[in-house]
């Protein structure tokens, strides 16, 4: 990454911390808040084991490839439960629990009993469960194609293991907590990020501009520096009314070529520029930033990691 490595220091030992924090709170900003539809509940799981006979009767045995970690015997309950009651998602006629069984079960498997894990030790309810795994189903099925011509690089953008798209707004302060730990877990992974811009005009007053200035500062070779600059100085920006200088101030002290910057800001190449990544955003349905892809599949932030540690797809 060259002197690129200057620009955020690794701080590995709070990331546990990043992770459970936008874990526990709503970690996506968006420009609308409607009330959350009511959710339908899952179809029947199938028959093959009655799951609540079976735990009363004591009889909870997980996959040993499954690793609960510290759950405790009635977390370990409702996990079983709620294997038990789900179809396998290798699209087997036998239930999740029965194909997690399989040591040769399918990798959608796998990465879905981990997160059931996470879930169950989260605190969800089974329901909450049982929906979370068919949202991530469905989203592993929908895999999404971006255009990276003109897009800023984090990572090996040669032959990287994986490619992460990000969407993301200056003013959200997820997507500033969500900084350095995905360029610390893409560099981790020997992959690509590629950042897009989605600026939350309705609700953030200085998205559009700190847009139009990173992707300026990136014609000038300093993007980083600019992104660095900008979420450093994100309260200040939430605090500034939209007349301020201060997006320009501090494109200044990351030594641009005002001149130069002023001209690519006013261009209007550069606000098409932007408005393509907003139509992308759109065109995938993204709900709030930061929203992330990996290899076109839309991932959750506390599910990146695991994303990233699993095998690249086979072409």
């Amino acid at each position: 990454m060259g002197s690129r490595d200057t620009l955020f220091l690794h701080r590995t030992a709070g990331y546990a911390v990043v992770l459970i924090g936008m874990i526990l709170s709503q970690c996506t900003c968006q420009n609308n808040r409607p009330d959350e539809p009511a959710v339908a509940a899952p179809p029947p799981g199938p028959p093959a084991r009655d799951a609540a006979r079976a735990a009363d009767e004591g009889a909870i045995e997980l996959p040993p490839a499954l690793r609960t970690g510290d759950l405790d015997k009635d977390e370990k309950r409702v996990l079983f439960e709620v294997l038990s009651e789900q179809y396998d998602p290798c699209g087997k006629p036998k239930s999740f629990l029965e194909s997690l069984e399989d040591p040769e079960t399918c990798d959608l498997a796998k990465g879905l009993g981990d997160m059931a894990v996470e879930k169950v030790a989260q605190g969800l309810s089974k329901r909450q469960i049982a929906r979370a795994l068919l949202e991530e189903q469905a989203r592993r099925a929908a895999h999404v194609t971006f255009v990276t011509d003109d897009t800023p690089t984090w990572g090996d953008a040669k032959e990287p293991r994986h490619v992460v798209v990000e969407f993301f707004d200056f003013e959200c302060p997820h997507c500033k907590t969500a900084s350095g730990p995905t360029r610390e877990l893409v560099a981790k992974y020997d992959s690509v990020l590629y950042p897009k811009f989605y600026p939350l005009t309705r609700i953030h007053q200085h998205a559009q501009a700190t847009a139009l200035a990173a992707l300026a500062a990136f014609r000038q070779g300093k993007f980083w520096e600019a992104y660095e600059a900008i979420f450093e100085h994100q309260d200040e920006l939430h605090a500034a009314p939209a007349e301020s200088d201060i997006v320009r101030r501090l494109m200044s002290e990351v030594g641009l070529d005002m001149a130069q910057y002023d001209r690519d800001v006013q261009d209007p190449k550069t606000a098409a520029r932007v408005a393509r990544d907003v139509a992308e955003a759109e065109q995938a349905n993204i709900e709030g930033t930061p929203t992330f892809f990996v290899d076109g599949v839309m991932v959750d932030y506390e599910a990146l990691e695991a994303a990233l540690k699993a095998a690249p797809a086979k072409p």
